[in-house]
């Protein structure tokens, strides 16, 4: 049985220009804890290992049993250094990462283009 119903959705293309107007990179972040136990000491992560963003982290003391939260509240901070000396095209991914006391309960991998 699956512990977590993860919803995560992301731009699948972003430049300097769409992030200097506000463009969002996360369009969607839903978890639910699918288990009869509470889940705790949660670490949620968005990352970017090509340097589009700088690592984000959201902890949760608890994720309650049966419980689906909105997790859209993370604090996405872009590399604007990254963005203005970046010459050409770039595949990169932005991973989400949720684990529970140490142990990796979700990863996704998402591609964009930046």
């Amino acid at each position: 049985m699956e512990l977590l119903r993860v919803e995560f959705s992301t731009s699948q293309a972003i430049n300097f220009s769409s992030v200097f107007n506000g463009v969002g990179l996360i369009d969607e972040l839903f978890i639910q804890n699918l288990s009869e136990q509470d889940i705790f000491d949660v670490d949620i992560s968005v990352s970017c290992p090509q340097g589009l963003l700088k690592p984000c982290r959201y902890h949760l003391d608890i994720l309650p049993k049966n419980l689906k939260i909105d997790v859209n509240t993370l604090d996405i901070e872009f590399d604007y250094n990254y963005l203005t000396v970046l010459e050409n095209i770039v595949y990169g991914e932005i991973i989400l990462s949720i684990q529970s006391q140490g142990q990796e309960l979700f990863l996704q991998k998402n591609p964009i283009t930046i």
